[in-house]
């Protein structure tokens, strides 16, 4: 009589492989996850895998990482007052449309990206420092007549990127009037001695009140972030190929000799809106740009000694001389001196070299 055989007890399988990859998603699920994550998230998602690469290069999603800036045109005009002085006063054309504008990068449409120019202490050469930065303008402020401000905050999408604050590296005013008091009171005591016949004593140095680092902006909502890659360098930054492309710059300080640096950059992109050019990618557009201001600065501002920071302000659509419905793309460019970048630790400021 045959032996009854006895169930087997079922060995467990293996464990897998701990190590999860979001490559091997089924696509069906990476597509669903794909289609849900904000445009910042582009970024990181395209470096998982060729496949998911390619998905978010689909035109559906790609058109999330650009957008048709809306705003009021504005115009800067000078008012005299009663008492003869002069104020500014920003005048709002409403009935100036912009229609069927081009569409841009919100990397650049938002007034944050940007680089830092460093000056050497004994020969004033100006050097690009490595990295990128992105700083948020906490408060919505004017340029060139156009409300400029951020709309996307940028940390919480680049995990590799370094937390900081955008600061100005600068003398307060009440240390420099304790200086010019000090100078004062000196000149007088040596007025005195020399009417009394006394000997001129040995000349003193100063003392000179400390730098201080002042956060731009509001202290709670100031943050800059930097990248040692530029994000989204490799894509275009407008979907549309623009007539022509203008652009202002604006030098802190030394605004007035800028106008030989505006006319090579109003070149240059005047040169990307040809047909047969090459695409104007965002990673093409900053470092020549980044070449040209550092050209432009070292020729006409030898007396710089501080840090600049370069600002790519926004970018947007404006109705071209005024005229409804002509369109032209501006370029903001804001380059600040006396500028650092600044780790934060604890709620305190520690400098970065």
């Amino acid at each position: 009589m045959a032996e009854t055989q006895q169930p087997q007890a079922r060995t467990a399988s293996p464990l897998p492989n701990s190590t999860f990859d979001w490559g091997d998603l089924p696509l069906e699920i990476a597509h669903l996850i794909l289609d849900t994550v904000d445009w910042p998230s582009h970024s990181a998602c395209r470096q998982v895998c060729r496949g998911w690469r390619e998905y978010l290069n689909r035109p559906r999603l790609a058109a999330k990482r650009y957008y048709v800036p809306k705003f009021v045109y504005r115009i800067i005009d000078r008012v005299r007052e009663a008492d003869g002085s002069e104020r500014l006063q920003f005048i709002d054309h409403p009935d100036i449309q912009v229609r069927d504008g081009h569409q841009i990068h919100r990397l650049l449409g938002e007034p944050g990206l940007g680089f830092f120019l460093s000056a050497d202490a004994e020969t004033g050469e100006i050097k690009h420092r490595p990295g990128f930065y992105f700083a948020v303008e906490p408060k919505s402020h004017l340029m060139f007549g156009r409300p400029c401000r951020n709309k996307t905050d940028l940390r919480r999408y680049f995990p590799k990127h370094s937390d900081g604050v955008l600061c100005h590296v600068c003398v307060a005013d009440m240390h420099l009037a304790h200086l010019k008091e000090q100078q004062k009171r000196q000149i007088a005591e040596d007025k005195k001695k020399k009417k009394a016949g006394q000997k001129k004593p040995k000349e003193e140095e100063l003392d000179t009140p400390a730098p201080i680092v002042k956060p731009m902006g509001n202290e709670e909502g100031a943050w800059c972030i930097r990248f040692d890659e530029l994000p989204f360098g490799d894509e275009i930054v407008l979907m549309t190929r623009p007539e022509s492309i203008e652009v202002q710059v604006l030098l802190t300080r030394y605004n007035g000799k800028t106008d030989k640096l505006k006319l090579r950059l109003m070149d240059w992109f005047q040169a990307t809106t040809e047909p047969n050019s090459e695409p104007l990618t965002i990673n093409r557009m900053v470092l020549a740009v980044r070449e040209m201001i550092t050209e432009g600065i070292s020729e006409s501002l030898s007396n710089i000694k501080s840090d600049l920071f370069v600002r790519f302000a926004g970018m947007t659509n404006v109705p071209q001389g005024l005229r409804d419905g002509v369109l032209e793309v501006s370029l903001d460019i804001w380059v600040q001196d006396g500028c650092s970048w600044v780790a934060c630790e604890s709620s305190k400021y520690k400098k970065i070299s």
